[in-house]
């Protein structure tokens, strides 16, 4: 239930876009709901993919670049959306035990490891959304789908990892 929640805000973003209002109004529309799972999921104490916590948060800063009267910066949306999720994906690797893969395991430096082809990947998902940016098919949901593909072919890579040993102590 909670990852069709998790993705509430993409669904309010395409429905404000059916019903015909600007680009800003859509990312206003989007930005309220992202911030309601962002504070639901806090209030219930609920682990957010980084994945999902870095597009939760592009839709409060394009909704506040918006607000700031700067607006799309040249349709730079879905790029945008990839530089939010590398600075969370970073943030992951560093401070978290599960890492951008976001998965437990007892060998960190595992987590780390498999963490970093995530973090290259998503320079890649920048990379081709900044090429192929205004198309958001192209450049914001095809690729934002294989960054969950890979982040789940790495969770399963670090799952065949073996814990490591436990040294015991001289006694």
């Amino acid at each position: 239930m909670w990852r069709l929640i998790d993705f509430s805000p993409f669904f309010a973003l395409g429905l404000a876009a059916r019903f015909g209002l600007d680009a800003a109004e859509r990312f206003y529309v989007a930005a309220l709901v992202a911030a309601a799972v962002g504070l639901a999921s806090v209030v219930r104490r609920r682990r957010v993919n980084p994945l999902i916590t870095g597009a939760l948060l592009w839709f409060l800063v394009v909704a506040a670049a918006y607000l700031a009267g700067i607006g799309a910066a040249g349709r730079l949306e879905e790029p945008l959306l990839f530089a939010v999720i590398l600075a969370v994906g970073l943030y992951e690797t560093i401070a978290n035990p599960r890492g951008f893969v976001d998965a437990v395991h007892a060998d960190r430096a595992a987590v780390r490891r498999l963490s970093s082809p995530l973090i290259l990947a998503t320079i890649a998902a920048f990379a081709l959304s900044y090429l192929l940016r205004g198309d958001i098919a192209l450049a914001g949901v095809l690729p934002y789908a294989l960054l969950f593909l890979a982040q789940a072919w790495l969770r399963r890579k670090l799952a065949a990892v073996p814990a490591p040993a436990v040294q015991p102590s001289p006694s």
